[in-house]
């Protein structure tokens, strides 16, 4: 099964693009900064990962500030047909702060 859940903040959002057949697209940056447990070991982890939210998740997500902690849910995909780059496909979040 394919299910992806990452705590992270935007640090990048495109405007919101439109498929030909009018289906909204949000294409946004997160940033992660945290320590995990890995094989006994404290490991600190900063990274950057792209994004991308459909539908109406796409247009939600308009709505959240730049930087607010956010439970992100969804899926990993290539970003292409045949491609080894993944994107995360966000279906759903939680968060406190949004803005409108």
């Amino acid at each position: 099964m394919n299910q992806f859940t990452l705590t992270a903040g935007i640090v990048e959002r495109q405007p919101v693009r439109y498929t030909p057949a009018g289906v909204p697209v949000a294409t946004l940056t997160l940033a992660y900064a945290g320590d995990e447990m890995e094989a006994g070991s404290l490991r600190q982890l900063r990274f950057e990962m792209p994004a991308i939210a459909i539908g109406d998740t796409a247009l939600a997500v308009q709505r959240v500030d730049m930087g607010t902690s956010v439970v992100w849910k969804g899926f990993l995909a290539p970003k292409k047909q045949g491609s080894k780059q993944l994107d995360f496909h966000i279906t759903a979040f939680e968060c406190e702060s949004m803005t409108g």
